[in-house]
This record gives structure tokens, sequence and C-alpha cells, in this order.
């Protein structure tokens, strides 16, 4: 990936042209409810990460030593959380029964649990700020919209032009193929803090993705460390704020 700016020139210009979202204080320090609500909200079966923790493990902590994880993730807002917190395990998710090819696997990578909770905290905050601001036609990720209610809309729409005989009516649904993998991190990152997002978060993130290695989990063994300086990482909860 280009790492300058004066590399994504074009795209700049571009988002210069955009209007940007409010940004309200969305910068404060993680509470313990926003915690122990996203904690709550993760899958009891969910993987261990780097950090060795389950999900039970986090719920079942007291208060006090939940606020510690707050504030120690609080202190790594400059800097970015260090690289060994950032090893990540990829697994091969099939798509469907009898997969067999690398294309047909959904690759997702397993962070330490305390990183993606900390990133659900910030992408909650994201996009239910986003709720009210971003055009009805946009659904992904968003509290209280879904796929299902805009194809719904759309189709009275067509319907309804067709009924007043209106012949130039269309229109299509886009589908991103390995998504994630195809974003420019420096790109995503400032179209972000234009859209709300809070610099020092920002930051952190941006710094924390940069010192990140994955290992490949397939067929009982683990490849060797692989450092990435592109894309966004399948589960990543902040990933889905990027797309």
């Amino acid at each position: 990936e280009l790492t300058s700016l004066d590399s994504w020139k074009d795209f700049m210009e571009i988002l210069e042209t955009c209007p940007g979202i409010p940004t309200p204080r969305l910068d404060g320090k993680h509470t313990l409810d926003e915690w122990k609500q996203a904690i709550r909200s993760t899958k009891v079966e969910t993987s261990r990460g780097i950090c060795g923790f389950s999900q039970p493990e986090l719920k079942a902590m007291s208060n006090s030593l939940l606020e510690k994880l707050i504030d120690v993730m609080h202190s790594a807002t400059q800097h970015g959380l260090p690289p060994w917190m950032m090893i990540a395990k990829v697994v091969l998710v099939p798509k469907f029964p009898q997969a067999s090819l690398i294309k047909d696997m959904r690759p997702i990578t397993i962070f330490s649990l305390i990183f993606r909770t900390w990133s659900k905290v910030c992408a909650r905050r994201l996009l239910f700020h986003w709720s009210f601001h971003l055009p009805p036609c946009i659904v992904g990720a968003l509290p209280k919209r879904s796929c299902s209610q805009l194809s719904l809309s759309n189709a009275i729409k067509i319907e309804h032009q067709i009924k007043i005989g209106n012949p130039d009516v269309g229109g299509f649904y886009l589908d991103i193929c390995k998504c994630f993998n195809g974003f420019g991190r420096l790109p995503v990152i400032t179209a972000l803090k234009q859209s709300g997002f809070p610099a020092d978060q920002a930051n952190m993130w941006s710094n924390s993705l940069a010192g990140m290695t994955r290992t490949l989990d397939a067929l009982h063994s683990c490849s060797i460390l692989s450092p990435a300086t592109t894309g966004l990482a399948e589960g990543d909860p902040l990933s889905v704020c990027g797309m």
C-alpha cells in the first residue's frame, strides 16, 4: 500500500468535496457500561485471542478489573497497542458445505478479545452517530436499518413507477468480492476522521494495525507470522465502519 497522502492525491481531492458529518463528543473515555454491554453481546463460544481471555472470563470480571482494562486501553491511545498484542490467528470458514477451494473460504481474523471489545465500543459509538446523519439508502450495520427494509423500499418504488407507466426505471445492487482486503488503510482512516471518528481513536487503530501480524491456522498447524500494510482485517468491528 502507498502510505503517503500524496500517493492518494486523486482520492483526497474527491474527499474534500464530500460534506463532513457533525462530530459530537465521541472521543471520551470508554465507560464501564459500554464495555459490559459489548462483552455481553459477544458470543459465548467466540475464540480466544492472543490475550488468552474468553468471553465468559471477561463477563465474570469484577467492575474494578474491567475498569483497569479500560484504563490500559485508554493509555494506549497515543501510540497504539504493542505488536505482541496484535498477533492474530486466521481461520478459514467455508461459505457453503463441501467447500474445498480457497476462493470458497472466508478468512476470519481472530484478534485479542480485549482489542475486539475496545474496537466494538468504538464502532458502536460511530455507527450510532452515523444512523442520524447518513442517508436512508445506506443500511449496512447501522442501528435500526436493514437490507430487507431497503429492498422492500426499492421494490415499492419500482412497482410504483411501472404502475404510472414510467419506462425509464432501473437500478442495481453491488456486492464487492474480498472487500475487506481491497481497502487501503490510509484513505479509509482519513475518510473515517472526516465522518466523525475521533482522531485519537483513529490514530490508535491505525498504529495498532501497523504492528499487526497474522498466522494461518489450518490442518492443525500455524504458519509463520506475516505482516500486512493494507486491507482491513475481518473480525475487527471497526473494519465494518471502514467498509
